[in-house]
């Protein structure tokens, strides 16, 4: 094995230097790619429209009687 490294240097830090550069640019494209989908989600979700209303039960709190804070 270490004969090959020697003898043959200058291939191994090449194949080295292609794998590496291989392995930077996925990862580029996959952290470009969940930035723009995540911003994408962000920008877009106040369009989504609310399934239920929500409402408030003052009757129900009036009934609590929470120390005299319901009038």
């Amino acid at each position: 094995m270490k004969k090959f490294f020697k003898s043959h240097h200058e291939i191994v830090l090449v194949g080295l230097t292609v794998l590496f550069l291989a392995v930077l640019i996925v990862y580029f494209f996959w952290g470009i790619t969940t930035l723009i989908l995540n911003l994408n989600k962000a920008l877009t979700m106040g369009g989504e429209k609310q399934s239920e209303k929500i409402e408030f039960d003052i009757k129900g709190a009036e009934a609590l009687d929470l120390k005299g804070l319901a009038q």
